[in-house]
């Protein structure tokens, strides 16, 4: 495909419809840090892709396009910079969210930085909601510690039902070593910890539960398994 063209996507449905209930749809993806995007091994390692292709002018109409397009009530991002024009791009697409950042972004290393000033973004999560179905009671940024969990925690109110939900985004560590399985599975872990506490709020217990993220994990890690865990306890209720 030339550069500047879309693949096709199509999206389905999950669950089974019950009468008389309001849908939420949600759209995730990792849009690649421009920071992390180089046609260098030092710089995001991506030597095999021709660098009009990662050219972050030419990508970020194509990203608010597949936004656009979908028209999700809820977006959730990873390895988002460029904070300041995410932030203002949603909000013009009728969404108001929230960025954490990782504050030791790989980005801050990799980066070249602005080419006028030398700058450099760093990336992180990103949660946005449509602001004419939902808006936000609280949100929590995670903690950063040993395993630096980049996760973002949102308790969501449907403006028509009232009802809560709660949405998450979390980018687990990439590491293909042992050490990174073990990582991802004690971030995935506090992710859930946080997740349970928002959802089963005494005055303000969640309807509905969404997980997003990029786990970088096979689905025999058990971050894979323990969400898939909570996904079925979920419906059991």
């Amino acid at each position: 495909l030339p550069p500047g063209t879309l693949l096709s996507r199509e999206l389905v449905r999950t669950g089974t419809e019950v009468p008389g209930s309001r849908r939420l749809s949600l759209l995730q993806f990792n849009v690649l840090a421009d920071g992390l995007s180089g046609n260098c091994e030092g710089k995001g390692g991506f030597t095999l892709i021709p660098p009009d292709w990662l050219d972050w002018e030419r990508r970020w109409p194509m990203l608010l396009k597949v936004i656009r397009e979908t028209d999700a009530d809820i977006v959730a991002l990873q390895e988002v910079d460029h904070v300041g024009q995410w932030v203002e791009a949603m909000e013009g697409l009728g969404y108001e969210g929230q960025v954490r950042i990782d504050t030791r972004s790989p980005c801050l290393k990799a980066s070249l930085g602005d080419p006028a000033t030398g700058e450099k973004f760093p990336d992180g999560v990103a949660l946005f909601w449509r602001r004419e179905r939902l808006s936000a009671d609280e949100c929590q940024h995670g903690v950063d510690g040993e395993y630096k969990s980049k996760v973002l925690t949102a308790r969501l109110r449907c403006l028509e039902s009232g009802a809560y939900v709660v949405a998450a985004n979390v980018h687990l560590d990439s590491k293909k070593s042992e050490i990174g399985v073990r990582i991802r599975a004690e971030q995935s872990r506090s992710m859930l910890s946080e997740v349970s506490a928002f959802a089963q709020h005494e005055t303000k217990p969640a309807a509905a539960v969404f997980i997003a993220g990029d786990l970088n994990a096979t689905r025999e890690e058990e971050c894979h398994s323990s969400i898939l865990q909570v996904r079925a306890e979920r419906k059991q209720r």
